[in-house]
């Protein structure tokens, strides 16, 4: 992934199309396109591969020219986040930023990071957790590790053999201090797709589409039991996509009491220190949920 080709201007929907006044008045925006293919996490010139990784130098220098541009200190906010690769990247970084902007306030969205540890159906397949672990070893996120962004000290601590999963959503997640929105599809389509699945889904699909909807259910549940003195708020709709924060769907897909994206991030920064549900699940099937249309897109569209 490289940004050589891109244009002088970009035109970003979704949440930088928010009527939430207090993102209009006096806000800043800036948008930083996914380049780096590490997940913003790698900081290394892989001679081996012929491929360089600087996903977390990159964070930091944004994070450097935003904080000289507009002077960002006392009094100010700062909302750091990310959808899919970007919100991977938001969540190991998050508790940093927060460091660096020591005398603002700092808020995270996160949109997609959870990846939950599910083995694929065919074993041939080569799952996110697995690949998780040689971003690890490829991308120079060792070097970057130990406190310094990316792998926290009491993450490594708790994972002393296995330190990838500190890349992993589902176990790094209860790391997050910084109060922050998680969200994520109970049908995550990125997951999914990444498990072999492929659109439209044989009845054996269906069945781990299922499984798979049962276990985000099951980590959203314990993060929620676990999460102590900490301030989260948790969204996911019983829908079928995945980072849907920068386009249209974020004002129109809604859990089945009408609530989107855009309202669910609306009330996390209303009150960001209350620890809120805002979740639903299926309860009739991965198959019945997502073939109505009714609150989420119809599958049948997809196809």
């Amino acid at each position: 992934m490289s940004s050589t080709g891109w244009g002088s201007e970009r035109n970003v929907q979704g949440i930088f199309d928010s009527d939430y006044e207090p993102l209009n008045e006096n806000s800043v925006w800036v948008n930083v396109p996914y380049c780096s293919s590490d997940g913003w996490m790698g900081n290394l010139d892989n001679e081996e591969i012929g491929f360089e990784f600087r996903g977390h130098e990159i964070v930091k220098a944004t994070l450097e020219l935003v904080k000289e541009r507009w002077n960002v200190g006392k009094g100010d906010t700062v909302i750091f986040g990310g959808a899919s690769a970007g919100a991977r990247g938001a969540m190991v970084h998050l508790d940093m930023v927060a460091d660096f902007f020591k005398d603002s306030t700092v808020l995270g969205v996160l949109d997609s990071p959870l990846w939950v540890d599910l083995n694929p159906p065919d074993e041939s397949t080569v799952g996110l957790l697995d690949q998780t672990q040689k971003v690890y070893e490829v991308t120079g996120v060792r070097a970057v590790s130990g406190g310094d962004g990316v792998i926290t000290d009491d993450c490594a601590e708790s994972f002393l053999e296995e330190e990838f999963k500190c890349l992993f959503g589902q176990y790094r997640i209860p790391f997050i201090k910084i109060p922050h929105i998680l969200i994520s599809a109970e049908f995550d389509s990125f997951q999914l797709g990444q498990d072999g699945l492929q659109l439209p889904y044989s009845p054996s699909e269906n069945e781990f589409a299922d499984e798979f909807g049962d276990q985000m259910h099951r980590v959203f549940e314990g993060l929620m039991a676990n999460m102590g003195d900490k301030h989260i708020t948790f969204y996911s709709q019983p829908c079928y996509n995945h980072a849907i924060s920068m386009g249209s769907s974020y004002f129109t897909s809604a859990t089945s009491n009408g609530m989107t994206l855009n309202d669910a991030v609306r009330t996390f920064l209303g009150n960001p220190l209350q620890s809120q549900d805002l979740t639903e699940y299926c309860e009739v099937g991965f198959d019945a949920c997502t073939a109505s249309g009714t609150f989420c897109p119809s599958l049948s569209t997809a196809w």
